[in-house]
Formats: structure tokens, sequence, C-alpha cells
């Protein structure tokens, strides 16, 4: 078994102070040139990413160079110790530590129903209160009788459903989040449910926002739009397979190709203490790196660096 080099630095323990930085640096510079040519961001990569029990994983040549290509900021193909720094602190923090939301989606007495429900409704409570999220977030459909019949295009339904303050928009009564849930009522039948709340109340976006969540794990029912939202705003996000519901090919062809995870309950707890370290994952986090680098630059000098 492939030893895991980043083991020290997972979740609380990791650290943006320049000595562990140089330290890391140094470990894969190997040539001591002091530069990370194209052979030693090889090796990188591939000791980043790996699962505890089933060791490194496996990239193909294509996924080895476009994460390497957004990870390039010197366009040299060699990455000195200032270009490391951010790297370290920007694409392998949100790896190494990332800060994990879970999203239970629509789990409503008008949603959930048929013999699979009682089952469905004990995952996601077990899913809720064994793995230790840094956020939960219950969202309900709460629409107005009049937007009812507005349906989304996801679903293609011409009931009326989850109408507020009637039986059928409660949550489930099986249904146990912990103390620390955030309910969000979407308002409006939408393909975009992150701002799709009452005019006063905060929308998801603000609320991931400002806890810093970088990755976002979906659950329940009609959870599609919530991870197209998701993977449209850069967060790295993980659908849970077995604790979700009417989801067909179609949706699962549209999400392995935007870098969604597909994921079990069983595999949650390696994946939020950062010991299964994805390349799907990995790959939204550089292009999230060059991207924030590209407007942070574009800001002070008032041009970008030309990548699209």
């Amino acid at each position: 078994m492939e030893r895991d080099l980043f083991a020290s630095f997972l979740r609380e323990n990791f650290s943006p102070l320049n000595d562990y930085v140089l330290s890391v640096f140094a470990a894969f510079d190997q040539d001591r040139d002091g530069f990370l040519n194209s052979a030693e961001m090889d090796c990188l990569v591939k000791s980043v990413l790996m699962h505890p029990m089933r060791g490194f994983y496996h990239l193909t040549a294509q996924q080895m160079e476009d994460i390497k290509y957004w990870l390039d900021i010197t366009f040299r193909r060699q990455i000195d110790t200032p270009a490391f720094s951010l790297i370290w602190r920007y694409w392998l923090r949100p790896i190494l530590s990332p800060v994990c939301a879970l999203v239970v989606s629509c789990a409503q007495n008008d949603v959930v129903g048929g013999l699979a429900a009682s089952t469905s409704i004990a995952k996601i409570n077990s899913i809720m209160c064994s793995i230790p999220w840094d956020m939960v977030i219950v969202t309900q459909e709460w629409f107005a009788a009049e937007s009812s019949q507005k349906q989304s295009i996801e679903r293609q339904r011409n009931v009326r459903m989850c109408i507020g303050g009637t039986w059928g928009a409660e949550l489930h009564p099986g249904l146990d989040p912990p103390n620390h849930t955030v309910y969000v009522r979407c308002s409006a039948p939408t393909d975009d449910p992150f701002y799709s709340v009452p005019q006063h109340d905060p929308s998801v976006a603000t609320i991931l926002s400002n806890r810093g969540i970088t990755d976002f794990y979906v659950c329940g029912w009609h959870t599609i739009p919530w991870i197209k939202g998701a993977a449209k705003r850069g967060l790295r996000t993980v659908f849970i397979q077995d604790a979700s519901n009417g989801i067909g090919t179609n949706d699962i062809s549209y999400l392995k190709p935007h870098g969604t995870v597909m994921a079990k309950s069983s595999e949650l707890e390696y994946l939020v203490a950062a010991r299964d370290r994805r390349p799907e994952s990995a790959f939204v986090s550089a292009v999230n790196f060059a991207q924030a680098l590209k407007m942070a630059v574009s800001s002070q000098n008032g041009v970008h660096n030309g990548r699209h």
C-alpha cells in the first residue's frame, strides 16, 4: 500500500505557513534546481490523489495534463516556490482541508412517497448525523398556489405540489436533521435554486459563501438543479447515489463530464476527511485556482492572462 505523503496536512492540520510549503516543495524538487518540472509535477499530483485503501488513483495522460495546465501559472511548465506557495494555499487547501456542506433536497410529504420512502429517509438521517459536516442544509420547495403550476423543466409535472402552508410542503415526519441544520425554503419553481428564496431571506449561494464552503454534497429528491447550480459556481460537487431518488440515465451522463463525483454513502467518511481525494474534484480545484488568479490579476492590472 502506498504511503499518504499528505496525511499530516489533512483537515484542521493543514497550515499555510511558509515552512510547511517549502518542506513539501523540497520533497518533490528531486533534482534540487528550485523548480518543479513537468515530471516532478506528475509525482506531486499523483501523490495528492489517492484512496486510503486502494492507493493512488490512476490518471490518464489527458487528465494529468489538464490539471497541470491550470496549475501552470508561470506558462513555463515549471513551478517555482512563489508559484507553489499559491498552489499550496489555493489548489491544495480545498483538497486537503475541504469545508463540506450536505444539502438534503425536498424531503417533503408531496415528494417522498412509495415503499422505499422509509428506507431513503433512514439513509439520509444516518448520513446527516454520522458524518462531521461543516454545514447541513435542508431545503423545501415552498410555492405559492398560483406559481406551483409553473413546474421546473427538470421534473416535467403538471400537478400542484409543495404549496406553502400545506401538509404536502412540510418535511417528511421521519426526517431527523441535527440541531445545527440550516433550513431553506425555495419559493419559486426554477432550475437554479441557489437564489430561489423569499425576498428577505439569504440565498443558498450567500450562505455557502459566508461559511467558506468548498465541497457540496447532495442527496434527497429533485437534486439535479442543485448539482448543476453547484457545478456552475465552481463548487466541488458530490452526488450521493444511494441516498437520492428520481435520477435517470441522462442525468448521470450529464454529471460525470462536469466534474461531479458519484459516491455511495459508505464512501462519505473518507471523502469528508480528505483521505479519499478524487481526480474529478482536483480538476475542479485547479480550474477554480486559475480563474481566481486571473480575476485577481485583472483587477490589479486591468488586463487578463488570456486563458479561457
